[in-house]
């Protein structure tokens, strides 16, 4: 958990940053001021300088690409938390690696940053000897280290520590009963804020009742490190859902909180959108804290209905679309008129896998007893801020004839769809976006795709029985690494992909559906279904057509014209016609494919006879294995 910015001002809510260029970074402050979030925090595992290489200073080079970095976010009202992970191998009863410790912050500090966040998540708990015979616990062992660089920096508004044990799921027995978050809190100084992802380390829904004992224990309101969006933990999902699952008037509750973004740059438009639309509102309950009651703190067990005014979800997804369409189609059309291909999205392998950074918000120090909101919204209510000069939010799926404000980018929607670089429309931006939604939900049409997929299966007839049959064998092979409803979302590899895979029935393999992403974003519809009977003459007339035989053999085929079929795909087609697939596109065009390793020449030779190419396209994790394929 690392990189975050935008928190309140003094309540921060904030985003945790990742390796990324920076321009990207510079982009990224640009969406924090325009939403009202106000706090960046760096901290990417991958730079070797900020973990595993974490004594080192930086080179001359590295220090003003940094002080870059800080004045660009300074310039957007962001604030620039620097962050160090230590953990790792720190012996934390050694004066040179604390001294090493005080001066690589020192450093940062002479660049114009202000504020700081010690780490110490996702290490080994037990110390070595050395520290073993200085310091009865791990915890009074880092609170001395953490205590000590505070005191040295002046003390600053900010300065975060993130836990060894930071959620619930890592709390032995539980947070209430840690002997580890108990000495914490005793042993850190007020001033020090601690950071906390909730019930696990990528928490569904975030309750008032876990937070009072959180703040019991730790004896300070946590800051949240939220891990909603946070992918890094599988490269083949993505989360372009809203905010959501955090109870209204949470932030009362709260010394900040920090949004781990995906990995991907430009998916974390939704997520920065909607989660400023959730701080505003937040804002306006801390400011007419007289309009609510216990009812808007309670747990989000209790279903009986946001308060009247209170966050959307839905809205604000509804309002983030409508302006995500603007960015994409604009930048398509800058691009384009550079002569250059679209950046509309970017796809994995140029994102990269870096760390996550989370949107935070931090907590005033002069008034711990009451919530504290930002010194403008003392004097001035504010009320929830969106973009697009929308009045009100919608309450349903908004269509381009319904948006009668949007620019013309959107009023040309609808011209010719066959260049590639033709604008995306509002439906096909929502259909990506609930393909892709968050790690423990589905989209509308994805949860349709799936219910439908699901009994389709259960209920299609086919020529030795039904799916069905095979979906309960199936079932019965893979029970075991079915997931509980506990489990983080990481067991569920691929999110969508993964679900439907688990409907099919093939076993346990991991990797049907993996497949590299395109290189350049496409619109093109295909069509995966299970074979048909009239498919059947088309692959025999494949095999009539590939075959190169002496005139006897020939006629011997012409007065058996499915003889040769027979041989090769007959048995197939009628046992197991459940485990063959046909891909079709929106013209009809269809194909069929096969995977063969490349030292088989046999296989090669008899596949290319067929009318099979190799695919230009990277495929399984074996070595030598190539994807070929035809159409029918």
């Amino acid at each position: 958990m690392k990189d975050c910015k935008n928190m309140f001002k003094k309540k921060g809510v904030g985003f945790y940053g990742r390796p990324w260029s920076m321009e990207q970074r510079k982009l990224l402050f640009q969406w924090l001021k325009r939403r009202g979030l106000n706090c960046y925090m760096y901290a990417p595992k991958d730079e070797l300088k900020h973990r595993l290489l974490w004594r080192e200073p930086y080179t001359e080079h590295e220090a003003a690409r940094m002080q870059s970095l800080i004045e660009a976010a300074q310039e957007q009202g962001v604030e620039f938390v620097f962050a160090v992970s230590a953990g790792q191998d720190m012996v934390f009863s050694s004066a040179g690696d604390r001294l090493l410790l005080q001066q690589k912050l020192r450093q940062v500090a002479a660049l114009g940053c202000c504020s700081f966040a010690l780490l110490f998540d996702d290490i080994d708990p037990c110390m070595c000897q050395a520290d073993r015979d200085i310091f009865p616990s791990l915890a009074k062992a880092q609170a001395s280290v953490a205590n000590e660089v505070y005191r040295e920096l002046g003390q600053p508004s900010t300065f975060l520590f993130c836990p060894t044990e930071y959620c619930s799921s890592l709390c032995s027995p539980s947070p209430g009963q840690s002997q580890y978050l108990l000495t914490l809190g005793q042993e850190l100084l007020p001033g020090i804020g601690v950071v906390w992802t909730g019930p696990k380390v990528v928490s569904q829904e975030l309750s008032a009742t876990l937070l009072e004992e959180v703040e019991g224990v730790l004896r300070r309101r946590p800051v949240i490190w939220d891990n909603l969006y946070a992918n890094d933990y599988d490269c083949r999902r993505v989360f372009l859902g809203p905010y959501t699952g955090r109870a209204p008037g949470l932030m009362a509750r709260l010394g900040g909180l920090l949004l781990n973004p995906n990995c991907e740059l430009q998916a974390n438009f939704i997520p920065i959108h909607t989660l400023g639309s959730w701080f505003q509102s937040e804002l306006q309950i801390c400011a007419h804290p007289e309009h609510t009651g216990t009812e808007t703190v309670a747990a989000l067990g209790d279903r009986q209905g946001p308060p009247e005014g209170s966050y959307s979800p839905q809205e604000a997804l509804e309002l983030a679309l409508l302006d995500w369409v603007v960015e994409i189609n604009q930048q398509a059309l800058e691009t384009e008129e550079a002569g250059s291909r679209p950046m509309a999205l970017l796809t994995l392998e140029e994102a990269g896998s870096g760390p996550t950074e989370p949107l935070t918000s931090k907590e005033a120090r002069s008034s711990p007893t009451a919530p504290m909101i930002p010194e403008e919204a003392r004097s001035t209510p504010m009320t929830p801020v969106t973009l697009g000069e929308a009045k009100s939010p919608p309450t349903a799926p908004v269509t381009l004839e319904e948006a009668g404000s949007a620019p013309p980018v959107l009023l040309a929607l609808a011209e010719d769809r066959s260049s590639l670089t033709a604008p995306l429309t509002l439906e096909e931006v929502r259909m990506l976006v609930e393909l892709f939604y968050l790690p423990y939900h589905h989209g509308p049409q994805a949860q349709h795709l799936l219910e439908q997929f699901h009994g389709h299966l259960l209920c299609d007839p086919g020529p030795k029985g039904t799916w069905g049959s095979c979906f309960g064998w199936c079932q019965s092979i893979t029970a075991p690494i079915l997931l509980g409803g506990d489990a983080e979302p990481w067991a569920r590899r691929g999110g969508l992909f993964g679900e439907l895979q688990a409907l099919l029935p093939v076993g346990n393999s991991c990797d049907l559906f993996y497949h590299p992403p395109p290189f350049f974003p496409s619109s093109q519809v295909y069509l995966l279904r299970p074979l048909l009977p009239l498919d059947k003459g088309e692959l025999y007339r494949m095999c009539r057509e590939s075959l190169d035989c002496d005139p006897k053999v020939a006629e011997i085929l012409a007065a058996h014209p499915d003889l040769l079929g027979d041989r090769l795909l007959g048995s197939f087609l009628s046992l197991s016609p459940e485990y063959t697939f046909v891909l079709e596109d929106e013209d009809g065009s269809r194909g069929v494919f096969c995977q063969v390793s490349g030292s088989d020449r046999q296989q090669l030779n008899f596949y290319s006879k067929l009318g099979f190419v190799a695919l230009p396209v990277a495929w399984g994790n074996s070595p030598g294995t190539l994807l070929l394929g035809r159409l029918l």
